[in-house]
């Protein structure tokens, strides 16, 4: 059976596809075992030390020397700072007699008054059938910083916003900011190995100089005088238009309440000020007489005490009227008595 060119070309096309993914991932494997490999000692510590000052430097993993395996400690890899060997004293070289020192117990490192040319790499190495590196440290060594001068001048007739500048001494950098009660920020200034910040700290504006070692300050008393600040804070403006629209409507149910109470109290009062009875009438009947009295009301009236007729030959006494609250029943109409038949 003969095949195409066309099949010929396509079946070649796919197996130097193939070939080529396939290297692409041995080599991606290849990579990520040797990630794998030399993880463990990729991790390094940065340690800032000032200038004159100490470091002390520790094995990060616990080392079991034999006759057969010596621990040497190393500066940027080529100087070679001391050894340490199986039940022997530890040995410094050159230049590290009189400034470093080697500890038995834990395989650490002393390095003593570190000047800036000390700053670089330091590794701890176990040598023997193979390498192994059981410490590494990135030691920066800086100066101290200088101390600082701060200029406070006022901006504004309120005493509200501030230019203030601090300038270092002996470098002679310096940075300007705008200062008002609460902050600070940055205008102009040039670019320095060091940080300098200036800030508002309770009534006082600071300048802070500082690196990763040492820190100087200067501050200076500043009596702010500012208006309030309008508040934007917009929850504390809804809290109030529902504050105000609650107030309303309880107000409003108030007055109805109010208005219905008064209407009800007016139509179960009646005012009425009692006529004078007669001698012979009653002054109260009896519910079933008249549909009109079923119910009491409550009168408010000015009355005066009733004489009857058997103190007309009595000498009188004139007495001033009473004012008597009193709840009275109301009477119905007397009926006119009937005239007597003559014979």
């Amino acid at each position: 059976m003969l095949l195409s060119a066309e099949h010929i070309y396509l079946t070649t096309s796919s197996y130097v596809s193939f070939g080529r993914m396939a290297l692409i991932g041995l080599l991606f494997a290849v990579l990520l075992l040797r990630s794998c490999e030399t993880q463990g000692s990729s991790d390094v510590t940065s340690l800032f030390v000032q200038r004159g000052e100490d470091v002390h430097l520790e094995v990060t993993e616990p080392v079991q020397l034999n006759i057969k395996m010596d621990l040497f400690w190393k500066f940027n890899t080529t100087n070679t700072i001391g050894k340490l060997s199986y039940n022997n004293q530890p040995v410094l070289f050159d230049r590290y007699e009189e400034r470093a020192e080697i500890f038995v117990q834990n395989q650490s490192l002393l390095l003593k008054n570190l000047q800036q040319n000390d700053t670089g790499n330091y590794v701890a190495l176990v040598t023997g059938a193979k390498d192994r590196k059981v410490a590494e440290y990135n030691v920066i060594v800086q100066e101290p910083v200088s101390p600082v001068d701060l200029t406070v001048n006022s901006s504004s007739s309120d005493n509200c916003n501030f230019t203030v500048t601090c300038r270092t001494r002996g470098s002679h950098s310096s940075k300007t900011f705008r200062c008002d009660n609460r902050s600070c920020s940055e205008e102009r200034g040039e670019e320095t190995t060091t940080s300098i910040n200036v800030y508002v700290d309770e009534g006082f504006i600071i300048c802070n100089h500082s690196n990763k070692v040492s820190w100087k300050q200067d501050r200076k008393k500043v009596d702010f005088v500012c208006g309030a600040a309008p508040v934007t804070n917009e929850a504390v403006i809804v809290s109030g238009i529902i504050g105000a629209l609650f107030a309303g409507l309880l107000v409003a149910f108030s007055i109805c309440r109010f208005i219905r109470c008064r209407r009800k109290n007016c139509e179960n009062t009646i005012y009425e000020v009692p006529q004078n009875t007669g001698p012979g009438q009653p002054l109260n009947r009896s519910p079933t007489e008249d549909a009109s009295t079923s119910s009491p009301t409550s009168t408010y009236a000015l009355v005066t005490f009733h004489t009857g007729p058997d103190q007309s030959t009595k000498t009188k006494n004139t007495t001033m009227p009473e004012t008597v609250y009193a709840q009275v029943n109301r009477t119905s109409k007397p009926k006119s008595p009937q005239q007597p038949t003559q014979s």
